[in-house]
């Protein structure tokens, strides 16, 4: 995994999508848009009266971001019916914005039409995986992408689409790259000890892979072998540390087992 080019692609993205944030925050401060885009600018610049635009914009521009990887990962990995940020073999276009063509007349300003379109498919997978892409609300008014540059863009170019394939760490990477600006402002303000309100920023905010595998095979890997020693899951468990058997158990069905992550973000 390349780590350098993870960052820069994080960076980058970061910096156009908050740039772009505030470009829409101050068109939005113009005339009152017709009906229920109204509405939410309204209630958007409610927001920003009570939480300060920086603030705002700053969160805006980290979900579509979440958004933007998580949608990339889907796409390269065959989860979506049709890719949203590349194109299909043999086209130029993005997938979703070539299909949306090919039923509509092109008259329209294409970047305006491909992000109503990014919208709608976050929308769409908001019912499907509503802990990842996030209820729509008014900051939607803060996306502006364009297929052909900026933060859609990078996510499609900067990396091979095998450094997407399979590999799902690649989102917690791009989350702790993303803030990289953050984390050193921690550590370069104490220089030293960290406060405890600042431990979060200038830590890891996820955990690796390899760590994930360690703990679930040697806490629910270690029950389940203790219900079924001779079990073939010990063959598959690279981080299983196989220490002789003290407990034993009555065999179960994997629907019997209950879990808590207490430590979970």
């Amino acid at each position: 995994m390349d780590k350098a080019a993870i960052c820069a692609l994080a960076q980058a993205a970061r910096t156009d999508l908050e740039k772009k944030a505030h470009l829409c925050l101050q068109a939005l401060r113009g005339p009152r848009l017709p009906g229920g885009t109204g509405l939410r600018q309204d209630q958007l610049l409610h927001l920003v009266s009570r939480r300060g635009e920086d603030t705002v914009c700053r969160k805006a521009a980290c979900r579509y971001f979440m958004e933007l990887a998580g949608i990339r990962y889907m796409e390269v990995n065959g989860c979506l019916p049709q890719r949203v940020l590349s194109p299909a073999a043999g086209n130029e276009l993005p997938q979703i914005l070539e299909s949306w063509l090919s039923t509509h007349a092109d008259t329209l300003d294409r970047d305006e039409i491909y992000t109503r379109l990014f919208r709608r498919e976050c929308a769409r997978l908001h019912q499907l995986v509503p802990d990842f892409f996030p209820k729509p609300d008014c900051t939607d008014l803060l996306l502006s992408l364009s297929y052909r540059h900026g933060a859609a863009a990078l996510f499609r170019d900067s990396l091979p689409e095998d450094a997407w394939k399979d590999q799902i760490e690649i989102i917690g990477w791009l989350y702790q790259y993303y803030h990289l600006q953050e984390k050193n402002a921690a550590i370069d303000v104490y220089r030293g000890a960290v406060k405890m309100r600042d431990v979060p920023a200038a830590t890891q905010f996820f955990t690796t892979d390899w760590v994930v595998k360690y703990m679930v095979q040697n806490t629910l890997g270690r029950v389940w072998l203790e219900g079924h020693p001779d079990s073939r899951l010990r063959t598959k468990m690279p981080y299983f540390l196989d220490t002789p058997q003290k407990a034993t158990r009555s065999p179960m069905n994997p629907e019997d087992l209950h879990l808590l992550d207490d430590a979970v973000a």
